[in-house]
């Protein structure tokens, strides 16, 4: 279970150990401070969708649900984490009081506010090969770890097909057929719940589907 502990006024830590989710109950803002976790979104319609893989410094936002007392989402912890929690209500008092840790949030939800942007972009105009080669992309940069392999990273949380399929915004068994491709092609290779990228590879091919792409939109 999760451990909320008070802090100074307007700010308050939650901690969630490894293995353990936590459902947010106030709507706010929530930066992570140690460890990674994965943010799941519940639908109005009940079906979870992971929106987001995220490490220290970076936040995401808890709306306030549809329905009373109905879960609008929840964090898994991939490892210890600490969640520093700004409540809607707060946010003003703490950018008077606390300037720098407010400017900092700004920064965290800017770049998930990119990310978001960029995810929108990707579904509307490129393939599920582009959306999952940007995404390990991102993932290996922000997340990631060298390996033996030269230009080898290994992203360092574990990711399911099915995670990587919400991400990218395809069915599980399109997202299984493209990392098979990908794999064949020297771009990626993967384990259980593991995935390691070779980046220059996979920015070589990202390259070939915008270049590709380009030629279908001017032709």
């Amino acid at each position: 279970m999760a451990t909320i502990v008070t802090g100074p006024r307007a700010l308050r830590t939650v901690e969630v150990p490894a293995g353990t989710s936590f459902a947010p109950e106030a709507p706010g803002v929530y930066l992570v401070l140690q460890g990674r976790v994965r943010y799941v979104h519940i639908t109005d319609d009940g079906q979870t969708v992971t929106t987001g893989v995220l490490g220290v410094e970076e936040a995401f936002i808890f709306r306030r649900p549809w329905l009373p007392g109905s879960p609008s989402g929840y964090v898994e912890a991939y490892e210890d984490a600490t969640l520093l929690v700004v409540r809607e209500r707060d946010i003003a008092e703490l950018s008077t009081r606390q300037p720098t840790l407010a400017a900092a949030i700004t920064r965290a939800l800017m770049r998930q506010a990119t990310d978001l942007l960029d995810m929108v972009g990707d579904l509307a105009l490129t393939n599920a090969r582009e959306r999952v080669l940007r995404t390990l992309i991102r993932l290996a940069d922000r997340h990631g770890v060298p390996t033996a392999q030269s230009d080898c990273v290994r992203i360092t949380v574990p990711l399911k097909h099915q995670d990587l399929a919400t991400l990218v915004g395809a069915c599980r068994e399109t997202v299984t057929s493209v990392l098979a491709d990908l794999s064949r092609e020297g771009a990626v290779h993967t384990g259980r719940a593991t995935i390691s990228v070779f980046r220059g590879r996979a920015i070589d091919l990202l390259e070939e589907c915008q270049e590709r792409h380009a030629v279908r939109t001017t032709a």
